[in-house]
Order: C-alpha cells, then sequence, then structure tokens
C-alpha cells in the first residue's frame, strides 16, 4: 500500500518553530525504524516479527503522533547540541561509574539544586514545539507524562511544570534515591576537584 511520507514531512516541518536549525531537521525520518499501514505505525521487529507501536483513530490523529515522534527526535538532538553549557546549570554532574556506583562533579555556581538530567532540556523542548500543535488535553497528558518522569526517583515531588514559562521548575529540597532507596549523590561520591578523583575513591573503598 502506497503511503506518502512526503506529505506528512510537508505537515510536520510547517509546524515546527522557525528557530530549529534546518540540519536538524533535516535528519527527520519517518521511515526510520518502522512504517505505515493504514492508520497504524509499525516498529521493525529485529529478531522478530514487526510490532504495532501505535493505532490511530483517524487520519489526523496519526498526524499529531507523527508530529510528536517527529518533536521527540529534535529535541533529542537539540539537548545533545546543548549539553556542554546545560551542565553548568546544575549542582551536580556525573563524572563517571567505579564498581556500579556513581561518582560526581559539583558546581560552586548553579540554578538546579539537583543532578543533572537530560531528559529536563529535551522534554521542556518537546513540549514547546507540541504546544501550538496539539489540543490542549493531549498537550496535558504528556505534561502529566512527564512530569511522573522527572519525579520517578524522588521521595518527594521535585519538579513540576510550569504552564506559563513551559518550563520544570523545582518546588522542594528532595534529593533523588537510587533503586536501593540510597540518597544520590551518596556520601563520598562528590569529586572535589580533578585532582581529587583518586582520594574519593580511595575514600569510597574503604567505607565498603
Amino acid at each position: 500500500m502506497y503511503v506518502d511520507y512526503e506529505r506528512y514531512t510537508r505537515w510536520i516541518r510547517s509546524r515546527l518553530p522557525k528557530d530549529i536549525p534546518e540540519e536538524v531537521i533535516g535528519s527527520i525520518d519517518l521511515r526510520s525504524g518502522g512504517y505505515i499501514s493504514g492508520r497504524q505505525f509499525w516498529a521493525y521487529g529485529e529478531r522478530g516479527p514487526d510490532r504495532l507501536l501505535y493505532e490511530a483513530a483517524d487520519e489526523e490523529d496519526l498526524q499529531l503522533w507523527l508530529f510528536g515522534q517527529a518533536a521527540r527526535e529534535i529535541a533529542q538532538k537539540m539537548e545533545l547540541r546543548s549539553r556542554a553549557s546545560e551542565e553548568k546549570k546544575w549542582r551536580y554532574v556525573q563524572d563517571h561509574a567505579d564498581q556500579g556506583v556513581w561518582f560526581y562533579r559539583e558546581n560552586r555556581h548553579y540554578r538546579y539544586n539537583a543532578i543533572y538530567d537530560t531528559r529536563k532540556y529535551w522534554m521542556e523542548t518537546e513540549l514547546r514545539i507540541l504546544y501550538p500543535v496539539f489540543p490542549k488535553d493531549r498537550w496535558m497528558q504528556q505534561v502529566e507524562y512527564y512530569e511522573r518522569c522527572m519525579n520517578r526517583w524522588f521521595p518527594v515531588r521535585h519538579w513540576q511544570y510550569d504552564t506559563d514559562t513551559l518550563c520544570f521548575v523545582e518546588i522542594s529540597a528532595s534529593r533523588e534515591v537510587d533503586s536501593k532507596g540510597v540518597e544520590q549523590p551518596a556520601e563520598g561520591t562528590v569529586l572535589e576537584s580533578a585532582g581529587s578523583i583518586r582520594k574519593a575513591l580511595n575514600r569510597w573503598r574503604k567505607k565498603k
């Protein structure tokens, strides 16, 4: 069955913000990883049968879903381009892992009192792209889902999405925990400077 992918691509491109670099937009490929069949989108099976990824209610629903997929891909590419500068805005940044334990760099000056989470940037970017295109109820569903994602590892709700500024804001002093409930960064895992990495590792190993 013939599918006019170019028509969908044109529809998506016409609704994207003008400030997104062309090299990012140009990388969108709706056929990457799957294909459209009627009102369904199927993902290619790597070692098994193809998998139904989404079944649209109608043509508009399919267009909006495809737009959402493109918006996420664009947002994640934009985050990669900005990561070096974004890391500086967070108190803690993952430096490296040793024997399954993360060690962190600490920024002296920061905007966010948390561990750098790449998702904040790309989720905010995606939601801004979706905002003028998605119906309000569909957009709010995505906002609520991303709020749950951002707060997954916080015992007390830490992030809230501000629908006026279209940004996540901190609303508590809660700290992240790992899968065992240990607060992060764990004691002895914050590197004071580049020259103290070995010292920090030794301190942590002695405590074990």
